[in-house]
């Protein structure tokens, strides 16, 4: 099985953060919490990402 390196990004700041951010200290898992994005940094995250999970998505207009 080939080596395979992968970065994982979460952004946003939900109610879960902490929790996650715990959690992947507890598991030794790299993860870059981005935080809050704007509208344009959110597109660009999503355009050259691989893979993409979507947990929710909320508009305020």
């Amino acid at each position: 099985m080939k080596n395979i390196q992968a970065r994982l990004v979460v952004l946003g700041e939900g109610e879960d953060k902490n929790r996650f951010e715990e959690l992947a200290k507890k598991l030794g898992v790299r993860v870059e919490f981005r935080g809050k994005v704007s509208d344009n940094e959110l597109k660009d995250w999503m355009r050259k990402a691989r893979v993409l999970v979507l947990l929710t998505c909320t508009i305020q207009t």
